[in-house]
């Protein structure tokens, strides 16, 4: 049997040459590792692929019947060794070489005579050997079998046989993969081969997968020859997991270096089924009368050309989102999302919609026990999810609280009768929400206790008055059950009282007769209560009657004037006389004439004068009212007093100039004051002459009561027409006359008279004196307000107020104090500034102190209370409550709060109709700015005296803390000098001792410098924003440079200082405040003036005249950004037609 070369490697045998081998031949080959010597002796070394098993293959000499397998590298020489025993010479013998090739089969030498070019022999029969020398070996001529023969003259006998196998080895050719870019499709199996040629012998070819060392299992298809391909296949089912995928085949045969291959890589593409992902949670947690969203997301190749949602195999929507609002009990449950990209295979996932709900609570409404028995009340909850709590509360008493779904009440009695409420929480955690929702629910169960009433008692619904209806509420405590009939009665009728089954009395209009003692007694079947009394008093609001006539007319001169007018009602009334609204003036005199009506059982007649004893004079025409006033209402009456005198000039600053441009119309006006009403004319030197329709035209008008205008119109202005103007203005009694200057339009007056008129603890009202316009009725005006701060003034804030006058200043700080000036601004220019008026804000009322301990005694008819002791002057103010629910000051209000215990005394009349009282604080400088109400709570008697709140001032507690840490300070200083004095000490000590060696416990190293805190040119006066953050040292929490335990880096290093925060005074700018004109900070100051002048800004387009419509240097939001929302004036100011506007502007 033949001899046969077997390559075996890892993963089977993948080819052989020659002729099968039988198992037990020891001729099969083995795997070498790399770099160790083979069966010649040589040592082959080389750097295998790192992705390969690094295998060497030997040429084995197999001597199987004669039989042997040899390689030569193509263009060497090879020597064919053909041995045989001599002896075979003692017959007589043919010896030749035949040669087998894929082009023939013939000899290439006989004897010792080689039949072709480069062939030779070595031929020494007596030895044994007749070998073939082969030179410059050719694939062509020499790859193939090779014979040496020794046979027998004459008979053929074969005497000797040797074969060889030859191989000419040639590296094989580069692969070739198939195909170059492959697309898979998931699940289908597809073949990728591997291609080489031009190799002998037939190279092995294997297939790895990027990232792994372990061949891939492949089929290989010998070429047969170096003009044959040898194929390596890979058959691939893919994944998705090799879309992307690098594979690589490794070609190699034994003409290649040791350690070398060639390789070539192709990149699958595998186009794979969808793989559908929901969310954003699953299940999606949803609130009843929700939204639920579901979201689905594909991961397919190709991408999906469908993506559906379906519910119970019903088409619900197409998209990767799907909605459902106002969810419901019946959309729970799963929803399927579907997506198609056309391979055959849908991918789906389902996601389910879980509903929450509050907590429904069920209880059965109404329990009814008798005295002694156990009661046992349940709450039934529905929820999603089930409630995280259930307690029980009982109604108006803060103290009950059970937990748990049963409440369970032992040998019950009246006292346990009442409504209880079940209340669960449901703790909600909702999808897509970070927090948790809470939800309540309650449940209510009346429990009645059958027993008998207890005592009764009375009391009234409001104020008993004439001419409005009583009403009587009678109670029982306990109240009884079943619910008791009432018996009504006053006085001592007992015997006319009849059962009724309301608990209260009511008559529905009563007089003076109903006043009286009232009774009333509760009576069930299980028995009759004690009965109930009060005494009610009945009142009578106040009523003019006896008013002044509507209206009167005097003269100018007449020599006094008076007006009376009369009222009665319970309590007795006060009165108070009026003019125009306003209190009238110490020079007029009020006499009241007061007396109880016989058998009017408390009602008084009250009847008022108000004289005034000197000649009239125009200023005393207007309204004059008598007002009567209780606490339980009022009345009033009033005269309106016309004054007959000639006219009076009613003139202002900007009353006595007009501006008018040539060629247009000017309006010149005049007001005056007269009664009977006047007539105007007027001159330039001459009279003038108007008619309709002419150079001239006059009219006037009555503006209010005896304010008369006069309108002078002059059409088509020419220089001639300007100068002086004289309005004359004439009735019966007299004339009085104006004058007006006409000019051309110029720059607005100053403003002055700058005042407040309102302030609160972050805001300023401020009013002003206007000039004269210029002509342009449209004038702003620009308020700046300078912080002082430690008597130095702070960068202006500005506030554009547009044309309110007057204009609320908002953003302030609490108690600072602030400079103000106001300046005007129109087309032509603008004014100077007013004077400086300087103002503080208030205290916020939160920072006032509340009333404590608040107490109202009935038998001594006063209030009593307690306030915190602070460093700020205060008033008090009480009030009652009247029917309306209004709040009335009582006669003692205002008072002065000079001490920590305040009693403020009640008026009779005020104690009779008592039913609240409160007691506010407010500032003495700000009255109106106070704090919360307290309600007084009502005992018998006031027993005992207040315990003064105590209270430590800050400014003291601040004066301790500095002092404690100044002490500790000083102290630690002293405890370090004593310190540095003993180590002085033990130094010289030291140095008398040098010659001993001891630890030093101190490092020599200096301390650390000293660390500024804060960087240069924060929070000074020159920085832009003001006080700007400063920022310290960072601490590492540990000592400098990781010093030793008794470094003294701790007497050098400061603390850290933590980040201080920013207190720019500027505050920012609120665009939801629309009642608010509010600060604009400065950013940038590049020229610091002392006035409102218009100076050149380098940024022209910001400050350019054509954005502002006055020219000056102030940017009209209104071109710059049309849709800008627009800031109405707040209520104390005037009404506005523009929007308010900031100005960036800095005055120092």
């Amino acid at each position: 049997m033949s001899g046969a070369t077997l390559f075996v490697v890892k993963g089977g045998v993948l080819g052989m040459i020659g002729s099968p081998i039988p198992s037990h031949d020891s001729s099969i080959p083995r795997a070498v590792p790399v770099n160790q010597q083979d069966s010649r002796g040589e040592k082959r070394e080389g750097t295998a692929r790192s992705t390969c098993w690094r295998l060497r293959f030997d040429i084995l000499v197999s001597s199987t019947f004669g039989n042997e397998v040899k390689d030569v590298e193509n263009g060497a020489g090879a020597v064919l060794e053909c041995r045989f025993n001599p002896v075979l010479l003692s017959r007589d013998t043919a010896f030749y070489w035949i040669r087998t090739n894929k082009r023939d089969k013939d000899n290439v030498a006989i004897g010792e005579r080689p039949l072709e070019d480069g062939y030779d022999v070595d031929f020494r029969p007596s030895e044994g050997r007749y070998d073939l020398y082969i030179k410059g070996a050719t694939y062509g001529r020499d790859n193939g079998e090779f014979e040496c023969k020794l046979k027998e003259v004459g008979t053929g006998d074969e005497l000797h046989t040797k074969r060889f196998q030859l191989t000419v080895l040639l590296p094989p050719g580069v692969p070739k993969v198939s195909p170059t870019a492959p697309v898979a499709v998931e699940g289908r199996t597809i073949d990728l081969e591997c291609s080489s040629s031009g190799g002998s012998p037939d190279p092995q070819i294997k297939w790895y997968r990027e990232g792994s060392d372990e061949p891939l299992e492949s089929v290989l298809i010998p070429g047969g020859g170096k003009d044959q391909e040898t194929r390596g296949i890979l058959r691939v089912v893919p994944k998705k997991e090799d879309d992307g995928g690098k594979f690589t085949c490794i070609v190699w045969n034994r003409a290649l270096p040791q350690g070398h291959t060639l390789s070539s890589s192709l990149k699958l593409t595998v186009n794979y089924f969808p793989r559908v992902t929901v969310g954003p949670e699953n299940p999606v947690l949803v609130e009843e009368g929700g939204r639920a969203l579901f979201s689905c997301s594909v991961d397919a190749r190709p991408p999906p050309n469908s993506v559906t949602w379906t519910r119970h195999g019903k088409f619900l929507a197409t998209g990767y989102t799907f909605t459902l609002d106002r969810v419901s009990l019946p959309d729970s449950g799963a929803y399927v999302c579907q997506a198609d990209n056309g391979l055959g295979q849908l991918g789906q996932a389902s996601i389910d919609l879980e509903l929450l709900h509050g907590p429904m609570v069920s209880t059965e409404g109404r329990r009814e026990a008798g005295e002694g028995e156990d009661v046992q009340l349940t709450c039934q909850v529905q929820s999603n999810p089930p409630p995280s709590r259930v307690d029980w509360i009982k109604v108006g008493d803060s103290g009950f609280r059970r937990s748990g779904h049963r409440l369970t009440l032992p040998q019950v009695t009246a006292q346990d009768a009442g409504v209880y409420v079940c209340k669960a929480v449901v703790e909600m955690e909702i999808s897509g929400l970070r927090e948790p929702k809470r939800r309540e629910g309650n449940g209510t169960v009346e429990l009645v206790i059958r027993h008998a009433p207890g005592s009764s008692e009375v009391k009234v619904a409001g104020a008993a008055v004439v001419g409005e209806p009583l009403t009587l509420e009678c109670g029982s405590d306990p109240p009884g059950w079943p619910i008791p009939v009432y018996r009504w009665w006053k006085g001592e009728d007992y015997d006319r009282a009849l059962p009724s089954a309301s608990s209260r009395f009511v008559v529905p209009s009563i007089d003076m007769n109903a006043q009286g003692l009232y009774h009333c007694q509760a009576e069930n079947a299980l028995g009759l209560g004690s009965p109930g009394s009060m005494m009610v008093e009945v009142n009578q609001r106040p009523r003019v009657i006896k008013s002044p006539p509507p209206s009167t007319v005097r003269k100018v001169g007449d020599p006094e004037f008076s007006v009376s007018c009369t009222a009665q009602g319970k309590p007795k009334p006060a009165v108070e006389w009026l003019k125009d609204g306003d209190q009238v003036g110490l020079e007029f005199e009020v006499r009241n004439e007061e007396e109880e009506i016989e058998g009017g059982r408390g009602i008084y007649r009250v009847k008022s004068t108000l004289s005034l004893h000197r000649a009239l004079g125009p200023e005393d025409r207007g309204r004059y009212t008598c007002r009567f006033t209780s606490p339980i209402g009022e009345d009033e009456s009033s005269l309106l007093l016309r004054i007959q005198h000639l006219p009076i000039a009613v003139e202002s600053r900007r009353d006595l100039k007009a501006a008018a441009d040539l060629g247009s119309d000017a309006v010149l006006t005049c007001k005056v004051r007269a009664f009977p009403r006047p007539t105007f004319s007027w001159r330039s030197g001459t009279t003038l002459n108007p008619s309709p329709g002419g150079k001239y035209e006059t009219n006037s008008s009555t503006i209010q009561g005896d304010l008369h205008i006069g309108v002078l119109q002059i059409k088509g202005v020419t220089n001639n027409d300007y100068g002086v103007y004289t309005c004359e203005a004439r009735n019966e009694l007299g004339s009085t006359e104006s004058v007006v200057s006409l000019g051309a339009r110029g720059p607005p007056e100053s403003p002055e008279e700058l005042e407040a008129q309102a302030i609160g603890p972050n805001w300023v009202l401020l009013g002003w004196m206007e000039g004269f316009d210029g002509g342009f009725p449209d004038t702003l005006y620009h308020v700046s307000a300078s912080k002082r701060t430690r008597g130095e003034k702070d960068r202006p804030l500005m506030f554009d107020c547009i044309d309110n006058n007057p204009c609320n200043i908002t953003g302030l700080e609490e108690q600072s104090t602030y400079e103000f000036q106001v300046k005007a601004i129109n087309r032509k220019g603008e004014s100077g500034l007013s004077s400086t008026a300087v103002l503080s804000t208030a205290l916020h009322a939160s920072g006032i102190p509340q009333p404590e301990q608040v107490f109202y005694g009935e038998e001594a008819k006063i209030i009593r209370f307690s306030v915190i002791s602070a460093s700020l002057q205060l008033l008090g103010i009480a009030e009652l409550e009247d029917l309306g629910g209004n709040w009335i000051p009582i006669s003692a209000s205002p008072f002065i709060i000079d001490s920590n215990i305040v009693e403020v005394p009640v008026g009779a009349e005020e104690a009779g109709i008592l039913r609240t009282v409160r007691v506010k604080t407010c500032l003495r400088q700000h009255p109106d700015i106070c704090s919360d109400g307290v309600q007084a709570t009502r005992v018998r008697s006031l027993s005992g005296p207040l315990v003064a709140p105590w209270s430590f001032p800050l400014e003291y507690l601040v004066t301790v803390v500095v002092c404690s840490v100044g002490f500790f300070v000083a102290l630690a200083l002293l405890a370090y000098c004593c310190c540095r004095k003993n180590s002085k000490e033990n130094d010289k000590g030291f140095e008398a001792n040098a010659s001993l060696v001891r630890p030093s416990l101190v490092t020599g190293q200096p301390p650390p410098p000293y660390y500024a805190n804060g960087e240069p040119g924060y929070g000074t006066a020159n920085g832009i924003y003001g006080s700007a953050p400063r920022y310290g040292v960072a601490d590492g929490g540990g000592t400098n440079g990781g010093g030793s335990v008794n470094s003294q880096e701790s007497l050098w290093k400061p603390p850290s200082s933590s980040v201080e925060e920013s207190s720019s005074s500027a505050k920012g700018f609120y665009p939801y405040a629309t009642q608010c004109h509010n600060p604009v900070p400065h950013l940038s100051a590049p020229t610091t003036t002392t006035d409102y002048s218009y100076y050149h800004k380098e940024d022209a387009s910001f400050y350019s005249r054509g954005e502002d419509p006055y020219g000056m240097g102030v940017p009209d939001y209104f071109i710059q950004s049309p849709n800008s929302r627009v800031f109405n004036e707040s209520v104390d100011s005037t009404s506005v037609g523009r929007t308010k506007r900031v100005i960036h502007e800095v005055i120092v």
